[in-house]
């Protein structure tokens, strides 16, 4: 790694520049960047006030402060030259938009993802697509295997997905890497939770009274971690690497292989437990009975990282690749953005970086269960006659959907008193009498009840005068 001095010493003292973060949980303000500016030598101190605007707790960043940020990065005084030297303040300024803030109550947990919540996610990729990109990379994102690829030298794949690549997707990728031009493969293994992290690294920073609250969401992301695991194979060999799923959980405190010269093991916070091994030529046989090698070689594996006889970054070749390799990434406890806070980690992503080659374009592959879609072909875009026709049905629906509104429409304007009928009217008796009469059909009984209806009526009406007249 071509550093000068000023990058060297800075390497040899990690703690002078990785600043010590209290996170906070959501509602309680303990957010703070503890880090002596000592004769304004320390970059950090800059940088954490150019973005909180102060150096009280609250941790706020705004727009003024990150254009405070963007001319500190660019200070050739304060940022020394160099991948590390910029990508590590790169690295501390991000990690403090997501380790905690009193306006930033959810915690983002996007995993794999570059752009949107993963630029923020502690499971996210955005702090190493910005290391590739301060060296001369460009990063794009991508969802899907197709040709567009080729015009690509690196790919960087972070599934979201504990079953490993299926023999199509496989078949794609070593075809990918089967090019004159230099080209690498990133796989990196899902088996690697940055929440449970989280909250493990919270739980000695808050107060007593709030551990509670730390416990149960750290309880809580490591039972749906575990319950997620049972979608590995429990042991499978898949041609690039052997998973084995049952291994015991535990913290890497050795380091070996080329990449581990100048690496502290005990500071470089690497943990493991599922394993991409390298297959035993026992494994290959009996793969290779179930999918043939066709036109290509035998794969040739180097680790370049392990810890004893456990592999972290294992090297394969092909014949037909040329110098094209693939990079089997245990899982991503140095890779994704909490991790990267760690100065040993990013001395790590470092290394990977430097073994992708020169500076081209990289493209960070995201998928979720079941991997991303293959096409051997683009799909073709939709034609003008094709368009035509959709934008002729959606009128039509758009005006059949008016017309239903027309029709349930309600009708608005003055409310009008509609005739009310009197309940106490006698003619309203009669006439139901009548109608009553004429629907039995009996015209005799009609004429009878009428007959009898005016004797009654008669009688009554000379009993009452009678009783009126005055006595002699």
């Amino acid at each position: 790694m071509s550093d000068s001095p000023g990058i060297h010493r800075l390497l040899e003292q990690p703690r002078r520049v990785a600043p010590r973060v209290v996170a906070c949980v959501p509602g309680a303000c303990m957010s703070r960047i503890e880090t002596p500016d000592q004769q304004g030598c320390n970059p950090i101190g800059r940088l954490s006030t150019a973005m909180s605007g102060s150096t009280g707790c609250s941790f706020r960043p705004s727009a003024h402060g990150v254009r405070k940020l963007q001319s500190v990065i660019l200070d050739s005084r304060a940022v020394p030259a160099g991948r590390v030297g910029r990508s590590c303040l790169i690295v501390v300024l991000v990690s403090c938009l997501f380790i905690s803030g009193c306006s930033q109550p959810t915690l983002k947990t996007a995993y794999g993802t570059r752009r949107g919540d993963g630029g923020a996610s502690v499971d996210g990729t955005g702090v190493l697509a910005g290391l590739f990109e301060s060296e001369g990379f460009k990063a794009y994102t991508w969802r899907r295997l197709s040709p567009k690829l080729n015009s690509y030298q690196v790919i960087v794949w972070t599934p979201d997905d504990f079953s490993p690549p299926d023999e199509q997707q496989r078949r794609f990728l070593d075809q990918w890497l089967t090019s004159d031009q230099p080209r690498t493969l990133v796989y990196v293994g899902r088996d690697f939770d940055a929440i449970s992290d989280y909250w493990r690294r919270l739980l000695v920073k808050v107060p007593a009274g709030q551990k509670v609250n730390v416990l149960d969401r750290l309880a809580l992301s490591r039972s749906e971690h575990a319950a997620r695991r049972l979608e590995m194979p429990e042991d499978e060999c898949v041609e690039w690497f052997t998973v084995r799923r049952d291994s015991p959980r535990c913290r890497i405190t050795h380091l070996e292989g080329p990449w581990a010269r100048g690496i502290d093991a005990s500071r470089a916070n690497i943990w493991v437990q599922g394993l991409l091994e390298v297959p035993k030529s026992k494994d290959l046989i009996e793969f290779w009975s179930d999918f043939p090698l066709g036109s290509l070689g035998e794969p040739g594996y180097e680790v370049l990282l392990s810890s004893h006889s456990t592999a972290l970054v294992t090297e394969v070749v092909r014949p037909e690749w040329g110098g094209n390799k693939l990079l089997v990434v245990a899982n991503g406890s140095f890779l994704l953005n909490l991790p990267l806070i760690n100065h040993s980690n990013r001395r790590l992503a470092g290394q990977l970086i430097d073994v992708c080659g020169g500076p081209g374009k990289v493209a960070f592959l995201e998928s979720k269960r079941g991997g991303p879609p293959v096409y051997y072909s683009e799909p073709q875009p939709e034609s003008r006659e094709d368009q035509s026709r959709r934008v002729v049905l959606a009128f039509h629906w758009f005006v059949l959907g008016m017309c239903f509104c027309f029709c349930i429409l309600p009708i608005f304007g003055r409310p009008r008193s509609g005739k009310q009928e009197a309940v106490a009217d006698f003619s309203q008796h009669i006439d139901a009498l009548g109608a009553l009469l004429q629907k039995a059909g009996d015209q005799s009984y009609a004429r009878r009840q009428i007959g009898h209806y005016r004797n009654i009526a008669s009688r009554e009406s000379g009993g009452r005068h009678d009783s009126k007249r005055p006595e002699h």
